[in-house]
């Protein structure tokens, strides 16, 4: 058993009442064969038979329209929304206080200096670039243009890395002035957290997105973004010291289950049982109150031990409609097994087009037996059937926006106020959002002005809100048909393996659109579809949630597993098709099979003992 897991005791009544039901953390194994375990704030020693490890597991359930939701919910959610937003302006003015204090630094300040100059001169390229395939209405990449922003990209990464080497160098001399920063901002969040008027499971959560947001940007080098309120969120109980399934069902908690089938108000179909959440909303006078929904509890909660920690409910808009779901976070008891396969497997990700359709995976078992997984045909043709819809909504909304445009001047007086200013500036916009002009085209139902331009806009929301819904609901569903084809791949694959090696790749150089040394990325436009349609990081999600399951390991494996030959170890030089010659000793094979034996040798020291260079980095299948 490791350090820090955690752990119940057998008996909850070991230590005494005052420990009864307290989960312990295992802090180390004792010589003596014991663990000394940290229960509340005490250390004690106890056989490793006395103690039951614990996990985590979420369980989620769908759930129907609230039939009593009201205003006040939605002010909750906006409410945490704005916290969110004020936390992020909080962490931005700390950021730039900090890059300031390090910055202003004698040894500092001129790198910063250089680097600056360097990323406008960057920014003022790109600018007269795109000002130039503005004007040709062709994608010209100027050969000086092109020359020089690689060479201001190494510049420009050099000088980075030496001012934040410096900025490291002198951090220690700023202490007393970075911790008063540090304190700032934590008395900042502080008071941000008081005045936000939210229940506080609700503002708990949304500080923990912020931290947790915080150390990714953090290491990262990026920065914390704005959310933009649009009516989606979520409304979080935490359950203090953990809930049991009968305190949840026939209790007085916060979040209640009502296993009741109760029928749904205004429309037919099967009754239900309710979930209840305590939302806590103040506004005005108000009192808190409980917001229920319609469960669908297509499968109980675990029997057994089982500690009901968080309930989150999520509300999401497709299309024109709301979606809501249910997780229940719950520690049971860890029976994670030990996978009893010695078996292992290599597995090369890609997405590559083949007779087969998008080849997204290949996988080698041994003995030279190898397979792929594919999005097939017809899951390709009906995203592209999608994509279609899309295209045909963007091309109505820019016919009547036209239509509206030539017209304007012959508009009747006495346009309304209610919608005026805002209809006048969608004229004046180049472009629009199908919402934007669809919101004004309901605010002007209660008007009659200007009656025959309503008429044309009133059937081109009608038009466009059919095709809008089928858009979102087809691609939710082909989206949940890609998912389940991975999930079962997955499952598949770790109860057959004790062992499996996937080749790492890091997604987003390719998502990139200009590569670090300055350049277009070269994938054309197609590829760079294929991406999205492959979405490899859900594959991977459900290859280790499978993994976890049935007790199998994953391992990733790095190097320049397509371009070395599998039989001969040597260095190939690839291109875009499938099959390949080696140019050493003539095996013909497929690159992403030669990739997949090589990522299943896991001959690290293959890898390890060339010489790195950038042709060395991660690959993946691309055609």
């Amino acid at each position: 058993m490791k350090p820090a897991t955690k752990v119940r005791l057998r008996d909850p009544l070991m230590f005494g009442p005052e420990f009864a039901d307290k989960l312990a953390t295992v802090q180390e194994l004792r010589p003596s064969g014991k663990f000394r375990i940290k229960l509340v704030n005490e250390l004690r020693d106890v056989d490793p038979d006395d103690i039951i490890p614990v996990t985590t597991i979420a369980y989620q359930y769908g759930l129907m329209d609230p039939p009593d939701w009201d205003q006040d919910c939605h002010e909750q959610l906006f409410l945490m929304n704005r916290f969110w937003n004020t936390l992020v302006e909080i962490e931005h003015e700390h950021r730039a206080s900090y890059r300031k204090l390090l910055g202003d630094a004698a040894e500092v300040a001129p790198l910063e200096a250089r680097a600056n100059a360097l990323a406008t001169e960057q920014a003022d390229l790109r600018a007269e670039r795109k000002q130039l395939r503005q004007a040709t209405r062709s994608k010209v990449n100027p050969p000086e243009i092109t020359e020089r922003l690689r060479a201001i990209s190494a510049e420009l990464q050099h000088a980075r890395q030496a001012a934040k080497h410096m900025r490291a160098t002198v951090k220690d001399t700023f202490g007393p002035q970075i911790k008063a920063l540090d304190n700032a901002r934590f008395e900042a969040a502080k008071k941000a957290r008081k005045e936000s008027k939210l229940y506080w499971a609700n503002y708990n959560a949304v500080m923990q997105s912020y931290e947790a947001a915080r150390s990714r940007v953090m290491k990262e080098g990026t920065e914390l973004k704005f959310h933009r309120f649009d009516g989606q969120g979520r409304f979080v109980v935490q359950m203090m010291n953990g809930s049991t399934v009968e305190g949840l069902t026939g209790g007085t908690r916060p979040a209640r289950l009502d296993m009741n089938l109760q029928p749904i108000p205004g429309r037919g179909g099967k009754a239900r049982p309710r979930l209840a959440m305590k939302i806590y909303t103040h506004i005005g006078d108000q009192q808190p109150r409980m917001l229920t929904w319609p469960i669908i509890y297509n499968r109980p909660l675990p029997e057994g031990y089982c500690r009901i920690q968080n309930v989150v409910v999520t509300r999401r808009r497709v299309a024109t409609k709301w979606r809501y779901a249910v997780v229940f976070t719950c520690l049971v008891d860890d029976m994670t097994p030990i996978s009893q396969s010695h078996l292992s497997c290599g597995i090369n990700l890609g997405f590559r087009m083949t007779s087969r359709g998008l080849r997204v995976a290949t996988i080698h078992t041994g003995h030279y037996a190898s397979y792929q997984l594919h999005l097939s045909h017809f899951w390709m043709s009906h995203m592209a059937k999608i994509d279609v819809m899309q295209q045909q909504r963007d091309q109505a909304r820019n016919e009547i926006h036209a239509r509206l445009k030539a017209q304007w001047p012959q508009r009747p007086d006495g346009i309304p106020d209610a919608f005026g200013e805002r209809l006048g500036n969608l004229v004046k916009a180049p472009q629009i959002a199908s919402a934007s002009l669809a919101y004004v085209v309901l605010q002007w139902r209660a008007h009659p002005w200007w009656p025959e331009m309503f008429v044309q806009l009133e059937a081109w929301r009608s038009s466009d809100k059919k095709l809008f819904e089928r858009e979102a609901n087809d691609r939710e569903h082909m989206l949940l048909v890609r998912r389940e084809q991975y999930r079962l791949f997955a499952r598949n694959l770790a109860q057959r393996f004790g062992l499996i090696r996937i080749g790492a790749l890091d997604l987003r150089k390719i998502a990139q659109v200009e590569t670090e040394a300055g350049t277009e990325n070269p994938l054309p436009q197609a590829v760079r579809h294929n991406r999205q349609r492959a979405c490899l990081s859900v594959l991977v999600q459900e290859i280790e949630k499978q993994a976890r399951k049935s007790g199998s390991t994953v391992e990733y494996i790095t190097g320049a597993v397509t371009k070395t030959c599998h039989h001969c170890g040597g260095r190939c030089a690839i291109g875009t098709d499938i099959m390949h010659v080696c140019e050493h000793c003539s095996t013909v094979w497929d690159q992403d099979e030669n990739a997949a034996i090589n990522i299943l040798a896991g001959a690290r020291s293959l890898f390890e003992k060339q010489i790195r260079s950038p042709e060395d980095e991660p690959e993946v299948a691309v055609n």
